[in-house]
């Protein structure tokens, strides 16, 4: 990817306004003190980073700031764009104006729609964002840039300015979560631009020169799905779902290609291959492949499917295309015929007959146009063939990725929020993220310390019921545990 960083080189604004070195001398410039003062109170503190940030890197001026940056807050994620026309780059900035990169949390979840909005996805706008596309001149005159300009954007990069460690924020479990949501958006720019667009995205400080990348895609990850019989629903809200019979090798080739990231909303990252149902799956498979028992036709009858959450679904001339695809349940499927695979593939029963595992389907359901927590409800809600305790469907809650960043930035111990993580990693991987190789924190054993702590002894023999009721749960793993001190935390744990 070419080189997407900020730099002195010369901006070109949509109005065609002249940059700071081609301005007239006698023309009058809004000083810093102007621009400041012509923001509302809840905005000056962004405003006045977003001054100091651009004018050491950009080398722009109060007056040229002020062109390009929201006034007000908008519901879009944007406080303020540039467009380098040197490196054909669309700059999209957040500012936050705290040592905390939590503060980028809400920000980055407005970006993820206003990424839909701006590269003309499918949006269904609320009353907020409706009023601000037409009554705010920050948002019409991006989008009127981008209509016009599209096709000279070759990169867009993202970039959050804060006041704290950009590296240390990089490691952040919940910031790569979100920044994953806004990464899927990238097929939106590829379409909209006409081209292959690259995006990157990365945390900044106005104190340093140290950067802490978040993400950068090369390429969409788009895949062809053999889906028998397609069926489509659609709800009231506008999410749409494709059921049909799904051919389970199409499953393991994209998973061959995105590894991890095919489970990042899974629930649980893979159950050992060694659980009773994986060892099923597999015996399955041996029937239909090695003995050649079982007809492959029948492995549908057994399995209760899978469902995946993808950012479009389009069908061309028979071929179904899924954009950014997530396994939502069924890893356990996938993972047990990746085993299966590797075991017997230099047997030469599995070589005969590898070509009966192209007729094994399973149910499929293919769930886009749904917002992440759509998707964290029907990640819940699906039904699972191991059976699956209530704390693991907790396990994407963004408290519980603000818990593993915590344990780990502070105490550098690894806190299994996904079930049979922790066991997955590799030493090399525990050291790279600065996790000790002993023993994690388990959610389960946190929620009973919490409990003790509360004196709510009784519920620590109903720790199921503090899992599946919202309200007990919320009191169990309480927001201002964040902020209280990580080893105390892990004394009383222990």
């Amino acid at each position: 990817m070419a080189d997407t960083s900020p730099s002195g080189a010369a901006i070109e604004w949509a109005n065609n306004d002249r940059s700071t070195a081609a301005k007239s001398g006698a023309e009058t410039e809004l000083s810093r003190e102007e621009f400041l003062d012509s923001l509302a109170p809840a905005r000056k503190k962004e405003g006045s980073l977003a001054l100091t940030y651009l004018e050491r890197v950009f080398l722009l001026s109060a007056d040229d700031v002020a062109k390009h940056f929201s006034m007000v807050r908008n519901p879009f994620g944007v406080d303020l764009w540039l467009f380098e026309s040197e490196k054909r780059t669309l700059h999209l900035f957040q500012f936050c104006p705290t040592t905390d990169s939590l503060g980028f949390k809400a920000p980055l979840r407005d970006l993820a729609r206003g990424m839909e909005f701006f590269f003309g996805g499918e949006v269904t706008l609320t009353a907020d964002e409706e009023k601000a596309a037409v009554d705010e001149p920050f948002v019409a005159k991006l989008r009127d840039f981008l209509f016009q300009n599209r096709f000279l954007v070759a990169q867009v990069s993202v970039n959050l300015v804060f006041l704290g460690d950009p590296r240390e924020a990089a490691k952040s479990e919940l910031m790569a979560f979100l920044a994953e949501e806004i990464e899927a958006k990238k097929y939106l720019l590829d379409e909209f631009c006409g081209q292959s667009v690259g995006l990157s995205m990365a945390i900044r400080s106005s104190n340093t020169e140290e950067v802490g990348l978040l993400a950068q895609a090369r390429k969409t990850h788009r895949y062809n799905l053999d889906l028998s019989r397609p069926q489509v629903t659609e709800s009231p809200t506008g999410e749409k779902l494709v059921t049909g019979a799904l051919r389970l090798m199409d499953l393991l080739a994209v998973y061959e290609k995105m590894g991890q990231r095919f489970f990042s909303r899974n629930i649980r990252s893979g159950l050992s291959v060694e659980k009773p149902t994986n060892r099923s799956i597999q015996r399955s498979l041996e029937d239909i492949v090695i003995h050649e028992k079982v007809p492959p036709e029948n492995f549908i009858f057994h399995h209760n499917g899978v469902s995946l959450g993808v950012e479009d679904f389009e069908t061309k001339k028979g071929s179904h295309l899924v954009t950014e695809p997530k396994l939502l349940n069924g890893a356990q499927t996938v993972t047990s015929l990746a085993a299966f695979v590797r075991k017997w593939q230099d047997d030469e029963r599995f070589k005969d007959n590898s070509h009966l595992l192209d007729r094994v389907r399973v149910l499929g359901k293919v769930i886009s146009q749904a917002s992440s927590d759509f998707i964290s409800q029907v990640t819940i809600s699906n039904n699972r063939q191991n059976p699956v305790e209530p704390w693991n469907l907790r396990a994407n809650d963004e408290l519980q990725l603000e818990l593993q960043d915590k344990f780990l930035r502070d105490l550098g111990i690894y806190y299994e929020r996904q079930e049979g993580a922790f066991a997955q990693l590799t030493t090399d991987e525990l050291h790279e993220l600065g996790a000790a190789s002993g023993r994690p924190v388990e959610m389960r054993r946190l929620a009973q310390t919490f409990l003790a702590v509360q004196g709510e002894v009784d519920r620590i023999a109903r720790l199921k019921l503090v899992f599946e009721a919202d309200s007990v749960y919320k009191d169990t793993f309480r927001e201002a545990y964040i902020k209280k001190s990580s080893k105390k935390i892990l004394l009383c744990y222990k």
